[in-house]
């Protein structure tokens, strides 16, 4: 009993400690926050768009940011999906969300901004967006809460879109959904389950140069030539969720070569009149480590992804729950509402999942490889303990994390 209160009070300082979000700041209409080595900035003036994310200790830089781009293609930005809700044939998007001036604070460490009201009358919408951003220590992530409130008197389906301007060139890629992609596909290539482009500014197909496509495990990684690493971390979608004439994954490669565009979508449904649709990124920038190649296929590559997307969310330090996973991934991680293992083996599974006091909260026995989706809402948010096992070995354990 006195070891297991002592560890109780131990992870309770530590999740104070290492779980705590940064403070941000804010000069006049940019709002901006250090998370670790990580420097993330947002102008409320243009659309409450993402105006920097770098590396301070190497001084560069992962985003496109020349505002002088002829419609506004520059840092990361958010829309409301499809676009048929603002133009069936234009862009671009509605200037009230995407350029216009957003109000806010930086409330609850949060900065938390929201933009005008957009109408039209065909096909007879009228919307507000709100964007939370913040900072978490423990694993220098970043995390970006999109919602969209129907002020219609009737419902309106929509989905929530963030498109992620970053420099030419790189290797991108995303583990493979359903369905069929669209676009340039020639572009692409599948191997071990994984899409990837190796970008060349002369393949470019100045025609129809985005590339959709569903995707699968909640997440879409680039490296840019300069080394950076970027991962974008989602809870996955359904392919039957997908907005119309939209996916999950969109990679849009500008004519000119100016820029790529890295682009997600959350899920596709009505919207009461009155309620809101909402949608959480986790965005991760580290310096990839120079013993792995940038390589189109390279297992490690794709190994290093996955583990760090489940792993940089895991305290350190204790021993008796440290991580061991062969071939289990477990993310997001923190998650909220749920969680999804990935099992990368053939065969039969089951899941344990036991409190800070070693309390079973969950057991689910049905796992199979591939991904398992676990329902995480009816938990309290604070650290849990998982275990995969698989006839009576544990193939995988480490720590959750319920926000």
């Amino acid at each position: 009993m006195k070891r297991t209160l002592l560890l109780l009070a131990f992870l309770i300082i530590s999740s104070n400690n290492i779980f705590s979000q940064v403070t941000p700041s804010s000069t006049a209409n940019i709002y901006f926050m250090n998370v670790g080595n990580v420097y993330f900035e947002t102008d409320a003036s243009v659309g409450a768009r993402v105006s920097s994310l770098k590396l301070t200790n190497i001084s560069k830089e992962l985003l496109s940011l020349d505002r002088s781009r002829p419609n506004g293609e520059w840092g990361s930005a958010f829309y409301p999906s499809p676009q048929s809700l603002w133009s069936s044939t234009s862009w671009p998007p509605p200037a009230v969300i995407e350029k216009g001036a957003y109000t806010g604070s930086i409330t609850n460490k949060k900065i938390d901004l929201t933009s005008g009201t957009y109408t039209n009358t065909n096909p007879g919408i009228s919307i507000v967006a709100n964007k939370k951003f913040s900072g978490f220590v423990h694993d220098t992530s970043i995390v970006l809460e999109y919602t969209i409130t129907n002020k219609e008197t009737s419902a309106q389906s929509m989905a929530c879109w963030e498109a992620t301007r970053v420099t030419t060139g790189g290797l991108t890629f995303f583990p493979k959904g359903m369905g069929t992609p669209t676009g340039v596909t020639a572009q692409w290539k599948e191997i071990n389950g994984i899409m990837w482009r190796d970008y060349d500014s002369a393949a470019v197909n100045t025609s129809n140069p985005k590339y959709v496509s569903d995707g699968s495990e909640g997440w879409l990684a680039h490296i840019s030539n300069s080394g950076l690493i970027f991962i974008k971390v989602f809870a996955d979608s359904p392919d039957s969720k997908k907005a119309p004439n939209e996916n999950e994954v969109e990679v849009y490669s500008d004519k000119t070569s100016a820029y790529t565009s890295l682009e997600t979508q959350g899920p596709y449904g009505s919207v009461a009149a009155g309620a809101t649709t909402n949608w959480k990124m986790r965005w991760y920038l580290r310096q990839l480590p120079a013993n792995i190649k940038v390589e189109a296929g390279n297992a490690t590559l794709a190994a290093y992804v996955r583990n760090s997307v489940a792993r940089w969310n895991n305290l350190t330090g204790l021993s008796e729950s440290a991580e061991q996973n062969e071939f289990v991934t477990l993310f997001p991680n923190p998650a909220s509402s749920s969680a999804t293992v990935f099992i990368g083996k053939q065969g039969n599974y089951s899941l344990g999942l036991v409190n800070a006091l070693g309390q079973e909260v969950k057991n689910i026995s049905d796992l199979s490889s591939g991904t398992n989706q676990i329902n995480t809402s009816d938990l309290n948010s604070g650290i849990y303990f998982y275990k995969v096992i698989s006839e009576g070995i544990i193939v995988g354990k480490g720590r959750l994390v319920i926000e």
